[in-house]
């Protein structure tokens, strides 16, 4: 399998989302809905069952309870008769093109979305302990993304690196990081990075060879390190 949020972005006209979590998930599919423009909406396979830090509103707070209303029994005959019970949720909507601003920093900032954003935050968290502040941006919206929150950012760090898990030849990570180059290039104290997927054809469903073809924990832990690391 790959990533190709890069080749979505390349669409005229179309805008491209891809949420890092549950919340986001909701609000960004509620704005792709009511936009008037074509929204091409991307859901990272590896975060389908995992529960966010922030609850939809009007979502249980006991994943149990949650589990009974919308889980459909195993048991052929038991799933006959059931029916689902909805929450009745409220309306939560993510402007379209607005990133997320996770985590506050001036050591170095760090741009991702989708399933890496959650290595990012933990790794961010982590470095946080031991007095590394990154700056932490989750994009939401691939296409059209939020440069005035990159520049803000970037301007105030110097530092910066992208990390997403699409092919890294011709990933959006190389386009931020030239757009950086020509527009923040007197702003950097040091060179902007990139991480992505390695160039090499899908794998099927072998999880080992997939996992070693996208950006792991170790991987982004060490290339952030390394960023605040770097001499300016």
């Amino acid at each position: 399998s790959h990533s190709f949020e890069a080749w979505a972005a390349r669409i005229p006209g179309w805008k491209t989302v891809i949420p890092s979590n549950a919340l986001d998930a909701y609000g960004l599919m509620l704005s792709a809905i009511e936009d008037p423009n074509p929204v091409m909406y991307l859901i990272p396979k590896a975060l389908m069952r995992v529960r966010g830090r922030d609850l939809i509103p009007g979502e249980p707070a006991d994943e149990k309870e949650l589990k009974a209303m919308i889980d459909a029994p195993v048991n052929p005959e038991e799933r006959k008769k059931w029916k689902p019970r909805w929450p009745k949720t409220e309306a939560y909507r993510v402007p379209l093109g607005k990133a997320r601003h996770v985590m506050q920093g001036d050591h170095a900032t760090v741009v991702s979305c989708g399933r890496p954003q959650v290595l990012v935050e933990a790794v961010a968290e982590k470095l946080a302990a031991e007095g590394i502040h990154y700056d932490v941006l989750d994009l939401r919206t691939v296409y059209p993304y939020d440069w005035d929150a990159i520049r803000s950012s970037v301007e105030r760090t110097g530092r910066v690196i992208f990390i997403n898990e699409d092919t890294e030849v011709c990933n959006l990570s190389e386009h931020l990081l030239r757009r950086t180059c020509d527009e923040l290039f007197y702003s950097l104290k040091v060179r902007p990075r990139a991480i992505g997927g390695k160039h090499i054809p899908g794998v099927g469903i072998c999880p080992v060879l997939e996992d070693v073809s996208v950006p792991q924990m170790n991987h982004v832990e060490k290339e952030m390190r390394e960023l605040v690391e770097e001499p300016a």
